[in-house]
């Protein structure tokens, strides 16, 4: 809704008036920060880069799928696809009261596919991925889910659904970044 880009630009003005020079950012969840920011120079690395370190070994297997949980990740997965030479698919999502997400279904060519690779920018409250990699479970023949995520908020709800995904759902790894620093659990 509106309420993002106001506070963007808040802070932008605020960040500026206590002289910040500079802005440093990582997969920002909206493209547009660079533009609240002018004239200031902002640097926001490509998270693609590092989902390609992350899942290199998965290269041009024919056996794997690259999975967007919505629209919003659809172009990084897209792109990700391209690079490692990987089929993608993509999630049809929409969320009939807020804190809940409901896929509707996965739209991709999982013929012969053992690994699906869920990216996103986020994981909150785990909604999201629990429905994702459920309806990947049940939906499709693939053996092995792993989910990569550039901001790791993992509210507690979302570290139980992680833990039941993996013990029930073949949720097989889960990759962060430490842009939110991380307990160990």
């Amino acid at each position: 809704g509106m309420i993002e880009p106001t506070t963007a630009k808040l802070f932008a003005d605020l960040a500026a008036a206590a002289g910040v020079g500079r802005l440093i950012t990582w997969h920002p969840h909206c493209a547009q920060i660079r533009g609240f920011y002018a004239p200031m120079p902002v640097v926001a690395p490509d998270p693609l880069d590092e989902f390609v370190r992350e899942f290199a070994a998965f290269r041009g297997r024919p056996d794997v799928i690259a999975v967007a949980p919505d629209e919003g990740a659809s172009r990084l997965v897209a792109n990700f696809g391209r690079v490692l030479g990987l089929r993608v698919a993509i999630a049809t999502k929409h969320r009939p009261e807020r804190g809940r997400a409901a896929i509707t279904e996965v739209i991709g060519d999982f013929a012969g596919v053992r690994v699906a690779i869920v990216l996103d920018d986020m994981i909150s409250s785990g909604t999201t991925v629990r429905e994702l990699v459920t309806a990947l479970a049940e939906k499709t023949r693939v053996g092995e889910i792993r989910l990569a995520a550039s901001h790791n908020l993992c509210l507690p709800a979302a570290r139980e659904a992680l833990v039941e995904l993996n013990r029930s759902r073949r949720l097989a790894s889960v990759a962060v970044s430490d842009s939110i620093p991380q307990t160990p659990e």
